[in-house]
């Protein structure tokens, strides 16, 4: 199929370079979620890419992209699939929850204008606004950037309820998110006491 037309021109166009397999995909691909709430049922939904854990190179940029130049290797925050905000939709002024930096929240969301969302990191490319990417630092490995995505994750679970010195922490589960919240809670949090809870000895 041909590539679409950048809808806009704050929208840009990325090459994925490589891709993470998350929990998320595997349930997704092995139909191990209940229909009802799986992304395939959703309305109007034609098709999806899976893949959240995207680093690529940016190819192509609108005549209004501001942040990034072709060249430039990037990866995705991934919006929920159906799940418009402001920027993607080109309102101004935005609303007071993507002033804030929660587009997720967005309060135009329900007006539905623009592209939907779709899962990218499978494909070969994928266009995107320049709001849903960020640039990755100098001297990062693709294998670390590819990282970038479940580590923010951990850190904004961290920092949500930042452990006081000698304060005890739980990490449920010993998989990417836990190892990686246990690596984010000794950072943010040296002193603390931190156990973590594994399902399987190894």
């Amino acid at each position: 199929m041909d590539d679409p037309h950048l809808p806009g021109p704050h929208w840009l166009r990325v090459s994925n370079r490589q891709c993470g397999i998350c929990a998320t995909d595997i349930s997704l691909l092995r139909v191990d979620a209940d229909p009802r709430v799986a992304i395939a049922a959703e309305p109007g939904l034609q098709r999806i890419y899976l893949g959240h854990e995207a680093v690529g190179e940016v190819i192509e940029v609108g005549a209004g992209v501001t942040r990034f130049s072709p060249g430039d290797t990037v990866v995705i925050e991934a919006r929920p699939i159906g799940s418009p905000n402001c920027h993607t939709q080109e309102i101004e002024p935005v609303c007071r929850q993507c002033a804030a930096g929660q587009s997720r929240f967005c309060e135009n969301a329900s007006l539905g204008r623009g592209p939907n969302a779709v899962v990218v990191g499978w494909s070969e490319r994928y266009v995107a606004h320049e709001t849903e990417v960020w640039p990755v630092p100098e001297g990062l490995s693709d294998d670390q950037a590819s990282l970038i995505e479940p580590m923010a994750v951990s850190v904004h679970a961290v920092l949500r309820a930042l452990p006081a010195p000698g304060e005890k922490v739980l990490v449920v589960g010993a998989g990417t998110i836990g190892l990686l919240t246990l690596q984010a809670a000794r950072a943010l949090a040296p002193d603390a006491n931190i156990t973590v809870l594994a399902r399987y000895d190894h």
